[in-house]
C-alpha cells in the first residue's frame, strides 16, 4: 500500500498535468461550456485542498502519537542504573578455556584489571547483558505444581559475578546477592519479579 504523502503527492502532481489538455481540447467551448469546466475544476480544487488538510493533520497527529511514545519508552524504569555505567565483551580462546575453572580464573582476572582502572567504583561479569533477551534457557520444574509427564518450564539463564547487581544499580527485593562462597557446586539462583508472578502463583519463590 502506498504511503498517504505519497498518494497525496500524487494527486497534485498529477491533477494539473490532466487538466492542461482539457483546456486546449475544450477551447470552442461557448462562454456556458467554458463556465461549468471552470466550476467543475475549482470543486475538485477545493475538495483537493480538503484532502490535503485532512492528510496533513493525520500526519500530524500520528508524529504526535509516535513522539510522545518514543518519550514514554525511553522513560521507563527498567530497574537498572545506566548513567556512568560501561560494558565491554570479553571472549577467550576456547581452546585455552575449555574448563569451568580456566573461565573463572579468565573472568577474576578481568575483574582485577577493571577493578584497578581509575574511576571505576565496581565491576562485574555477566554470560550477557541485561534487556537483551539473548542467553541459554534453563528447564526447571516448580515444587507443588506437577507438569505432565514430559513437561517442564524453562527460563533465560544468566552467569553473574557477585558484585553484579551493586554495579548495575538493580535493586534486591527479597533474599540475598550472591557470595564468593556460591560457586560452581552450589545451586544458588535468583529470579526477578517477572518470574516469580508467573511460576510461582503467590507462592513464596524463596
Amino acid at each position: 500500500a502506498l504511503p498517504i504523502s505519497l498518494v497525496a503527492w500524487l494527486l497534485f502532481a498529477v491533477v494539473p498535468l490532466v487538466r492542461l489538455p482539457l483546456r486546449d481540447v475544450h477551447g470552442g467551448l461557448t462562454d456556458g461550456g467554458r463556465t461549468a469546466a471552470g466550476l467543475t475544476w475549482r470543486r475538485l480544487g477545493a475538495s483537493l485542498v480538503v484532502l490535503e488538510l485532512a492528510t496533513a493533520l493525520l500526519l500530524l497527529t500520528g508524529a504526535g502519537l509516535l513522539t510522545r511514545s518514543l518519550y514514554r519508552l525511553l522513560h521507563v524504569e527498567i530497574g537498572i542504573r545506566t548513567d556512568h555505567l560501561a560494558t565491554i565483551s570479553v571472549a577467550g580462546p576456547p581452546s585455552a578455556y575449555d574448563t569451568d575453572e580456566k573461565s573463572i580464573a579468565l573472568e577474576k582476572e578481568v575483574l582485577r584489571r577493571m577493578e584497578n582502572l581509575p574511576g571505576v567504583r565496581s565491576a562485574a561479569v555477566a554470560t550477557f547483558l541485561p534487556l537483551t533477551g539473548n542467553g541459554p534457557f534453563s528447564d526447571f520444574t516448580v515444587a507443588g505444581q506437577p507438569l505432565r509427564p514430559g513437561e517442564h518450564d524453562e527460563a533465560t539463564r544468566r552467569e553473574i559475578t557477585p558484585a553484579y547487581f551493586a554495579t548495575i544499580g538493580a535493586e534486591m527485593l527479597r533474599g540475598r546477592t550472591f557470595t564468593d562462597d556460591d560457586g560452581l557446586k552450589m545451586h544458588v539462583a535468583i529470579v526477578n519479579e517477572a518470574m516469580a508472578r508467573k511460576f510461582f502463583r503467590g507462592q513464596d519463590p524463596i
